[in-house]
């Protein structure tokens, strides 16, 4: 009971400090965290752990390998957008992309699910290069009325996608190398420290409980 409990306060306190120290997490990443609770069914070990979840999502990576970095520090895991250029031959597997100053952004500063689209529509670059095509008249009008988009090889322009508006020209994603992150959050520092805080606290809680409805 008192090591659950211990964990429960160290997921809750590393929720705080995930907060305040990534930039705009979606409300998905403030739900990444799960507990391998303590049992008595676990006679070899006594203890409870926090994880980060580990279930592989739909079409995409585990929360564990796509918010990783954040606990351990180093690379992040490349995202479908990325293998999608690199399908159709823009980016080499060991390449990466980041937003350009065109990019629409979404309020927690990811690039929109409207301009990914938008991106592998133009670009042909979905892994059905046809899925989110069209050359009707509202798709051309659409197209005209939002900026046509092409993919610089690096001539004129840096590498990557671009958007012409009549004569303004601006990037949307430009090729980078592979990123490299610190460790933003450290588990195992905010729970040393609530276990040294509260542990012998809740220790106590939870023997007066089991002293309290004992069965003789």
């Amino acid at each position: 009971m008192a090591l659950n409990s211990i964990a429960e306060k160290s997921r809750d306190a590393i929720y705080v400090e995930m907060e305040s120290k990534l930039d705009r997490p979606t409300p998905f990443t403030m739900k990444s965290l799960r507990i391998d609770y303590a049992s008595r069914k676990k006679q070899t070990t006594l203890q409870a752990a926090i994880l980060v979840k580990d279930k592989d999502l739909a079409k995409s990576k585990s929360l564990a390998e796509s918010i990783g970095h954040e606990f351990t520090g180093g690379g992040r895991i490349r995202k479908r957008l990325e293998y999608a250029l690199t399908h159709a031959g823009l980016i080499s597997s060991n390449e990466f992309v980041a937003p350009g100053v065109g990019a629409k952004l979404d309020k927690y500063g990811n690039i929109s699910n409207g301009q990914v689209i938008q991106i592998l529509s133009q670009l042909k670059a979905g892994i059905d290069p046809y899925s989110h095509s069209s050359n009707s008249k509202r798709s051309l009008a659409s197209r005209k009325r939002a900026g046509e988009m092409f993919w610089s090889r690096g001539s004129k322009l840096p590498r990557g996608v671009w958007m012409r508006n009549g004569r303004n020209v601006k990037p949307i994603l430009l090729v980078v190398g592979k990123p490299s992150y610190k460790q933003r959050i450290d588990i195992n520092r905010i729970t040393k420290r609530i276990v040294d805080a509260k542990l012998d606290q809740e220790f106590r809680k939870a023997l007066d409980f089991a002293i309290r409805t004992a069965r003789y």
